[in-house]
């Protein structure tokens, strides 16, 4: 299979960042091509830190395979230290770090948290846990090698810190692992439980020109050396310590090692003075007014490079809620089919999440506004009895790639109306999402 996967070199190119994981985790890949997949998928911080942490642990998995330690940490750093950042005393369901620009720890933190696909947003969420694992078994390289650690291998990688430690409990007792660096010498203790013999070793492609000048105060030469490490084997139970001595200190600078984020589709702002009145202003292309109709029917018109717009996850409703008659309020849709500008509006619900998937038959440059009103406040969910009204997260992406293609916006405050307008070149998928305790229930328009 992997003979006919390589008939095409470039095999790799269509996939994104989930399914690059996959295979450089299948074990299969080459250095070359992990290269090549992390250029291509991995170099991206926007789309790095996937939605779901049970996801980002397969990324985190494969990014020790292709020895980009530090750019793990620096994941972990930005998708689990942001809940922290925040807040959080258990990790989350979901989490994206755009979170970070929205809120900020409070006793209200609970009910601004965005919902998922596919319901409620949990904050105590036992898949959100992978970092721990990663954290034992790659940056402690901690891993049995027969059953019940009587033979384990410890196999530090910490790239560029200065001081990694932990345990990991093992039915043979604990193995503990604590490296740290100093200047131009590093010192590396082992404890190893009774029963257990270990194959430990020194990394030597994250600093370079190291040599080992003592175990245990012992004076040490004709090193066993492999490609990463310099190995020491049968090492039996006990507390053992290294002593490292660096022939030429590595500058080692801790950054972030990705470029600044990079959007394909751009945000153009929001309107919040039009209201109703979109003729000669949006739409000049086509439109989508959804259930708009007096049977609750799509009003469409779509441009000649669209070839649907479609709806799911979502109970439609068209009208019937409370509130003003949207006829008269200057809020409601003009109709254009009425020659009296008539109004209309229409409506779609869901408590957790519902998205709007724009096709296009070929790409090109375009403008689109989709119209949001929160249309029977004061009768919404209020916050803390604040009286805020529905508050729901917008996430934008690529409907091919699913890679989120602009910064994700708040809208909320919006019972008068607002437009939010973005320009792409692809088809596209707008998703919306309540945040905890409240619902979403607003009416929604595309104008092209």
């Amino acid at each position: 299979l992997v003979s006919e996967l390589r008939k095409d070199p470039q095999w790799y190119r269509q996939m994104g960042i989930h399914a690059s994981s996959d295979a450089v985790n299948a074990g299969f890949t080459t250095p070359e091509e992990r290269e090549s997949i992390f250029l291509q998928n991995f170099n991206d911080v926007v789309n790095l830190c996937s939605y779901s942490p049970f996801n980002s642990y397969w990324i985190l998995q494969a990014l020790g395979r292709m020895n980009k330690i530090d750019e793990a940490i620096f994941a972990i750093e930005q998708c689990w230290g942001g809940m922290i950042h925040l807040g959080g005393t258990c990790f989350w369901e979901i989490f994206s770090p755009e979170w970070l620009r929205w809120f900020s720890s409070s006793p209200y933190l609970p009910m601004k948290i965005p919902n998922g696909e596919n319901g409620w947003t949990s904050l105590s969420h036992p898949w959100s846990s992978g970092p721990t694992y990663w954290l034992s078994t790659v940056l402690l390289g901690i891993k049995p090698t027969s059953p019940g650690f009587r033979n384990v291998d410890i196999l530090p990688r910490i790239g560029s810190l200065d001081r990694a430690s932990g345990t990991v409990p093992t039915p043979r007792g604990p193995i503990s692992v604590d490296i740290e660096y100093s200047g131009n010498d590093a010192t590396f203790h082992v404890t190893i439980p009774n029963g257990s013999i270990a194959r430990i070793g020194i990394p030597i492609f994250d600093r370079f020109h190291r040599k080992v000048s003592t175990v245990n105060g012992s004076p040490i030469s004709n090193l066993n050396l492999d490609a990463e490490f310099i190995l020491f084997s049968g090492i039996p139970s006990g507390d053992h310590k290294f002593q490292i001595s660096l022939e030429k200190t590595t500058p080692i600078i801790r950054k972030s090692m990705f470029p600044p984020p990079e959007y394909p589709a751009k945000y153009l702002g929001k309107d919040i003075k039009t209201k109703g009145d979109w003729i000669g202003k949006y739409g000049s292309e086509g439109y989508s007014l959804l259930h708009f109709t007096e049977t609750g029917g799509d009003l469409t018109k779509l441009p000649a490079f669209v070839s649907t717009v479609e709806t799911t996850w979502n109970e439609a409703i068209k009208g019937g809620f409370p509130g003003p008659s949207p006829a008269r309020d200057p809020r409601g849709l003009l109709d254009p089919r009425s020659p009296n500008l008539d109004r209309s509006i229409g409506a779609y619900y869901n408590s957790v999440t519902f998205v709007i998937d724009v096709s296009l038959k070929f790409e090109r440059n375009y403008s689109v506004a989709l119209y949001m009103v929160d249309w029977d406040y004061p009768n919404g969910i209020w916050e803390g009895g604040g009286g805020k009204g529905r508050r729901q997260i917008l996430r934008v992406m690529d409907l091919e790639s699913l890679n989120v293609v602009t910064p994700s916006q708040v809208i909320e405050d919006f019972w008068g109306g607002v437009y939010l307008v973005f320009s792409y070149n692809r088809s596209i998928r707008f998703r919306f999402s309540t945040c905890l305790l409240y619902t979403s229930d607003a009416a929604d328009d595309l104008l092209c």
